[in-house]
């Protein structure tokens, strides 16, 4: 893919990153989404070029301008993380490009990023992010279904769609019951069920199964280092929206092909 065009998508995605996180850090407070950003500290009104991404940061030296108060460096990573995020599906998009495959893509990009933040700072997956991406998927499944998209071919069939929900739905609503949702929130479940839709089975099985890989690598390190200890809670949320990115690149197959999955869906 060219690099202008590239270049282009990693700035949408870090233009997108400075709203998305203003949506997941009130959704989960039960505010609005929308309105006016503002200094957390002072509180004024931002003017708007200080919400240019990434160099209204480097600008003001991660300082309000008002009340000097230091802006997290969260900000700045997540917009470069996002945008960088953006320009790698970009960059491994098929050609010729298809932009409804890309606006698919990066719909459900900034829906996961809603989710990864929502759950790192509150241990919540907005019920909006989780409803409005299960939503989404099925009008894709059954979009790619009944009539002819050029995205069909990554959009599993309405059986293996159905499949995936209910695996996903299973796996970790099995883990919430016995749980009482200390292990494994509903937020989870709900994304779990919507990515199932989207995904598919088997995919969904693996993108799961990385989840509890890294969940438990990241979990021991975390314990081994003292920054937690085993019985504090770790979100799952991010490690699932970790998971789902590779399929979202398009690396779904290869996937497959590597764990041999390919016969096993013929025989389905």
């Amino acid at each position: 893919m060219g690099t202008p065009f590239v270049f282009a998508a990693g700035v949408l995605g870090a233009i997108l990153a400075s709203f998305l996180e203003v949506v997941a850090d009130r959704l989960p407070r039960g505010e609005k989404p929308f309105g006016r950003s503002h200094c957390d500290h002072c509180g004024r009104t931002l003017s708007w070029f200080e919400l240019i991404p990434v160099l209204s940061w480097l600008l003001l030296r991660g300082r309000c301008r008002t009340c000097d108060a230091r802006i997290p460096i969260r900000h700045l990573l997540f917009e470069v993380s996002l945008g960088a995020v953006f320009a790698s599906v970009a960059a491994t998009a098929p050609y010729p490009v298809d932009p409804w495959l890309l606006g698919i893509r990066f719909t459900v990009l900034s829906v996961l990023a809603v989710v990864l933040l929502a759950d790192l700072r509150y241990f919540i997956i907005p019920d909006t992010a989780s409803l409005g991406l299960f939503v989404l998927a099925s009008f894709l499944v059954l979009a790619a279904a009944r009539f002819s998209v050029p995205w069909a071919s990554v959009i599993p069939p309405i059986e293996e769609a159905i499949l995936g929900a209910i695996f996903g739905a299973t796996l970790l609503g099995v883990f919430a019951l016995v749980s009482r949702g200390t292990w494994m929130g509903w937020g989870d479940v709900k994304l779990a069920t919507a990515l199932g839709v989207l995904l598919g089975f088997p995919d969904v099985l693996l993108l799961l199964a990385f989840a509890f890989m890294a969940g438990a690598v990241v979990g021991l390190v975390l314990v081994g280092t003292k920054r937690r200890a085993m019985q504090d809670l770790l979100p799952f949320g991010p490690f699932i929206v970790l998971g789902t990115l590779p399929f979202l690149f398009g690396f779904g197959p290869a996937i497959e092909r590597f764990f041999g999955l390919q016969d096993f869906l013929d025989i389905l």
